[in-house]
């Protein structure tokens, strides 16, 4: 049986509190799991309400021919995860050349769906049996993502958050969505979304959708004891050192890029327009996924 961590309430005092697969690993991946996992457990030990009973939802993917679970956030390199999976299920012939079409018609083994069937001992048995992990993300960097690939360029054919979204915005920005300005996308004008009128939108609506709700409640990061946290930040690193333990036999990543310095810029200069206050509020609402995975509020800019 694969080791599992303890429940969130216990004390990670050393490296033989983790699973026997990263013990094995080298100095570094063993001290950055210990500290984050140790990060976690004092953040569920202090704010473990009102995050109440564990539920298996539509984020909890599993593979039991490589015999792991995977918790997916969005905008956490969950398409790449997806790929991924469905490659080591037989589906995909390679993880790096699946069409949106491919990966949106898979069928994917979530625990959820042996919930549905009666299969609570399968969820059970595959919890306590199969290597678990999850990614985080900066929340600062992962609102302006949402934003960015749900509000401000949307690919084509996935122009409905606009299309459904926009008129709301604008709405609850004091706006009149039938005179505001309007940009072409994909060949349709759609309505101009500011990063600010997003953003406002989400700290007023509290109508989260999972693309930038809490990272902490999708993942019920204080109820499972997950084996190992990935970071987006460190993608390449984590996920290579996650191919190795699962011997799943792909390519692995390019570990000399992990931050897109252009992306990041990018994203800055859109907070840099920004009221202070606004963006203080963006922290207080995320407060949360900062304080459990140990982000920094002023990694970008100082507030």
């Amino acid at each position: 049986m694969v080791e599992q961590l303890l429940p969130a309430n216990v004390k990670l005092t050393s490296e033989k509190d983790l699973p026997k697969q990263i013990i094995k690993g080298n100095h570094f991946m063993l001290e950055t799991q210990l500290q984050r996992q140790k990060v976690l457990r004092r953040f569920c030990k202090k704010y473990q309400v009102p995050y109440e009973n564990l539920e298996y939802n539509r984020n909890f993917l599993y593979s039991d021919a490589k015999k792991f679970i995977y918790c997916r956030i969005p905008k956490v390199a969950c398409k790449t995860w997806k790929k991924i999976l469905g490659y080591v299920q037989g589906r995909f012939d390679s993880p790096y050349n699946v069409s949106l079409f491919e990966l949106y018609s898979f069928k994917y083994p979530y625990l959820a769906t042996l919930i549905n069937k009666g299969d609570s001992d399968g969820v059970e048995e595959r919890k306590d049996g199969y290597f678990s992990f999850m990614f985080s993300r900066h929340p600062f960097d992962r609102l302006f993502s949402a934003y960015r690939n749900k509000i401000q360029s949307p690919l084509e054919g996935l122009e409905n958050y606009l299309l459904k979204l926009g008129p709301r915005i604008m709405t609850l920005n004091g706006k009149d969505p039938a005179t505001h300005a309007k940009k072409m996308i994909n060949g349709t004008d759609y309505l101009d979304v500011s990063f600010e009128e997003f953003v406002t939108y989400v700290l007023k609506a509290r109508l989260l959708d999972p693309h930038w709700d809490h990272q902490v409640k999708i993942c019920h990061l204080c109820n499972y004891p997950f084996a190992y946290l990935g970071k987006f930040e460190t993608m390449a690193t984590d996920a290579n050192k996650l191919f190795d333990m699962l011997d799943i036999q792909i390519d692995k990543l390019p570990e000399d890029g992990q931050y897109n310095t252009e992306s990041h810029q990018f994203m800055k200069d859109h907070y840099a327009k920004l009221p202070k206050a606004l963006i203080e509020e963006v922290y207080e609402f995320y407060k949360d996924d900062f304080l459990a995975f140990g982000y920094d509020k002023n990694e970008y800019f100082t507030m």
